[in-house]
């Protein structure tokens, strides 16, 4: 009882010090958020912990929804460029899915609704309920399908089968917007276009 007690403690304190950090700072911290030039300098600032600072944040946007994953997408292949960009930010979306997946699996319904709103979960239910597997690979390119994965422990599908899913299912975005991102692409633009306009 005394040790419930102590976690409830820890809770309420956690909770009281993130309201008050968000009060604080959190509109600096979601001006930085919306900011790529910011974002930019400050990893350049420091590579290392700039590497590290994105993969932590693409791996937080699964589960916190304000976190603009295609702006840290674009901002990795700026700093970066495309290869590690691609790498890291595929690498850090399906390492938290797989973990919202087995939370989902081994919790149930009650995790997954402090995630998920109601609405949303039963929609996606009934989708996969149709769709099946082809629906895992579609969804994933579209807004809010982090939810996929927490709705996606409730199934029958594999964690193996799923860890597949969400790699193949989020590949395409994150290549796009890597691809938007790397400088180099655009010069490579930039020169096909101008030997399209010579031949004019």
């Amino acid at each position: 009882m005394k040790a419930l007690s102590v976690r409830k403690i820890t809770l309420i304190f956690i909770v009281i010090f993130a309201v008050f950090s968000f009060y604080c700072y959190g509109g600096e911290v979601w001006g930085l958020l919306q900011d790529q030039e910011k974002i930019i300098n400050l990893i350049e600032s420091n590579p290392v912990a700039g590497l590290l600072g994105l993969f932590v944040g693409q791996f937080l946007q699964v589960y916190i929804p304000f976190i603009p994953g295609p702006i840290l997408i674009v901002v990795t292949s700026k700093v970066y460029g495309f290869l590690w960009s691609v790498i890291l930010n595929i690498s850090a979306t399906v390492v938290a899915s797989q973990l919202a997946f087995t939370l989902s699996r081994k919790f149930g319904f009650p995790f997954v609704k402090r995630f998920v709103p109601d609405s949303l979960l039963c929609r996606f239910l009934a989708k996969i309920e149709r769709k099946g597997i082809r629906f895992y690979l579609i969804a994933y390119n579209f807004p809010s399908s982090d939810v996929l994965s927490f709705i996606a422990g409730l199934t029958s599908i594999s964690p193996q089968l799923f860890l597949i899913l969400s790699f193949l299912g989020r590949l395409p975005t994150v290549i796009i917007f890597s691809l938007l991102g790397d400088q180099r692409v655009h010069s490579l633009l930039d020169e096909f276009l101008k030997f399209a306009n010579f031949y004019n």
